[in-house]
């Protein structure tokens, strides 16, 4: 989960902020429509704001405080529609009426991110708080069910996702390894390909930018780029 600039202007947006204010006054509404949707693509760099997963089979469109249909307000705001896949809108469905607001607060600088072991046999996922707080824990509650699964199905999911997150660290790592051992333009080369990985629009960024904390006294120099906002 990684920060995402909702006050990006698109003619999109104003097009679906029209369309739930038509929907909400409708005997027979509904916020679940085509303009909505692709709106919500565009915020949020067509990934899952929960797992971070850009290879979405499914996508949802999914309320950061549930309605429970009884507020109107709540279910046709604009603000509190997400882009979620279905594998992340399922667990979280009602059950979770506090979680972190990645349009409001950096999530990856309250929560740490870490994918440990090598190999598909021993890796696990490693989702810690470094601040108490209430909204903090619930979402770190729900990232680890996200990402280990609940039930036998969810955990198959939970599978495909720690299988795309694997690709995308390895591909980071061999990025990194380049920009060591590289020398004058091929190093500013690899250097604006680790910091295009490190944008919110890259699939799980906060994984990566955990990487980069993680190795700190060697990559000093991206935890110092106002482009990411990386903070110790």
């Amino acid at each position: 989960m990684i920060k995402v600039d909702r006050n990006k202007s698109y003619d999109e947006v104003d097009t679906a902020k029209d369309v739930l204010k038509r929907e909400k006054e409708k005997l027979r509404r509904s916020y679940n429509q085509p303009e909505v949707l692709e709106a919500l693509k565009l915020i949020f760099n067509r990934k899952c704001y929960i797992c971070e997963n850009k290879k979405i089979t499914s996508y949802n469109i999914e309320h950061l405080r549930p309605h429970k249909d009884q507020n109107m307000d709540l279910k046709f705001d604009w603000d509190n529609l997400f882009l979620v896949c279905g594998h992340c809108n399922n667990i979280k469905s009602y059950r979770y009426e506090n979680i972190l607001d990645c349009t409001e607060v950096d999530v990856d600088e309250l929560i740490a991110f870490r994918k440990e072991g090598n190999f598909a046999w021993d890796e696990h996922i490693e989702i810690k708080s470094i601040v108490n707080s209430t909204e903090v824990d619930e979402t770190v509650d729900l990232l680890k069910k996200v990402y280990n699964g609940t039930t036998a199905m969810k955990k198959m999911e939970a599978v495909n996702i720690k299988k795309e997150l694997r690709n995308e660290i390895v591909k980071f790592m061999n990025v990194i390894n380049e920009y060591w051992d590289a020398e004058g333009e091929d190093k500013e080369d690899a250097k604006y390909l680790i910091l295009r990985e490190l944008k919110p629009s890259s699939a799980f960024a906060a994984f990566k930018r955990w990487i980069i904390r993680d190795n700190r006294e060697i990559l000093s120099e991206f935890l110092e780029e106002d482009s990411i906002k990386i903070k110790l």
